[in-house]
C-alpha cells in the first residue's frame, strides 16, 4: 500500500510515501498505476482504490496529497495511468470496464471517455496499459485479451492496430518515437506504422511471468520491466 522510490542506476531504495490517511482520501489501498511529471509540476500519479476508483496526484518532494482526480461516469478498477509529454493530459485505464479515461490537468473539463466491451476497432478486453505517443499527438492502448495495441488520436478516434503473439500487457513509447510492447513471450519494438523493428522472444526470463508495468528511462534509453510473480524488477 505504498510508492517506494529507487535509484535507477543501482535499484538501491530511496523512499517510500504512501498518503497520510488522516486526511480526506489520504492513503493508498491498492495502487496500481503510476505516472511521474518531469516538467513544473512535479506531480505523482497513483491510480488507487481506497475510496473507490481515484487517481492521486501527490507532491514529489513531500508526499503530500494535492487533489483527487475521479471519473465522471461507472468505473471499476483504475489499472494504468499516463501523462502526455506537455503533461496537460492523463489517460486512464479502467480494465473491468474495458474503457479508457482522458482528463484534462489544466481546466474545468470533464473526462474523456471512449471504449467498450468487444474485439472490433476501437472496443477491448480488459485494458491493461496506455501511454502517450513521443509526440503526444496519439494514445497508446495495450487491449490484453485482443493480443494488440490500439492506437487512437487524443478525442477517441481509432487509428490502427498493431497485432501481438499473445496477452498485451504493456505498452511505453521511447523519444525516438518507437513503441515497446511486453506480452507473454517478450520484449518486442515497433515503428507507429506497425512494422516490427526488434523482437527478443523469452530472452529476459520473462515467459509465465505476469508482467505488471513497463518504462523507459528518458536519459539513457534503459527499459525496465516489473515482473510482479518473481517480485522483481528487470533493467535491460
Amino acid at each position: 500500500n505504498r510508492v517506494q522510490v529507487r535509484d535507477s542506476a543501482t535499484g538501491n531504495y530511496l523512499e517510500t510515501f504512501q498518503g497520510d490517511e488522516s486526511t480526506a482520501g489520504g492513503g493508498l489501498l491498492t495502487p496500481s498505476g503510476i505516472a511521474v511529471a518531469r516538467l513544473g509540476s512535479q506531480g505523482v500519479f497513483v491510480c488507487d482504490q481506497r475510496h473507490g476508483p481515484r487517481v492521486c496526484e501527490y507532491d514529489r518532494g513531500t508526499g503530500a496529497l494535492r487533489r483527487q482526480l475521479v471519473p465522471t461516469c461507472d468505473v471499476n478498477t483504475l489499472s494504468a495511468c499516463s501523462l502526455s509529454p506537455c503533461e496537460k493530459l492523463l489517460a486512464v485505464t479502467d480494465s473491468q470496464m474495458h474503457r479508457v479515461h482522458i482528463f484534462t490537468l489544466n481546466g474545468p473539463r470533464p473526462p474523456l471517455v471512449f471504449g467498450e466491451q468487444g474485439f472490433r476497432d476501437g472496443q477491448f478486453m480488459f485494458p491493461s496499459d496506455v501511454c502517450f505517443s513521443a509526440d503526444g499527438q496519439f494514445i497508446l492502448v495495450a487491449d490484453r485479451e485482443n493480443h494488440r495495441i490500439q492506437i487512437f488520436e487524443l478525442d477517441g478516434t481509432f487509428v490502427r492496430q498493431i497485432k501481438l503473439a499473445s496477452h498485451a500487457d504493456c505498452v511505453v513509447c521511447q523519444t525516438e518515437g518507437h513503441i515497446l510492447t511486453v506480452d507473454d513471450s517478450g520484449l518486442s519494438m515497433f515503428s507507429m506504422a506497425g512494422d516490427v523493428m526488434f523482437s527478443k522472444i523469452g530472452g529476459l526470463n520473462l515467459r509465465y511471468s505476469n508482467l505488471s508495468g513497463l518504462a523507459v528511462d528518458l536519459n539513457d534509453g534503459k527499459i525496465a520491466v516489473a515482473d510482479e510473480l518473481n517480485s522483481q524488477v528487470h533493467v535491460v
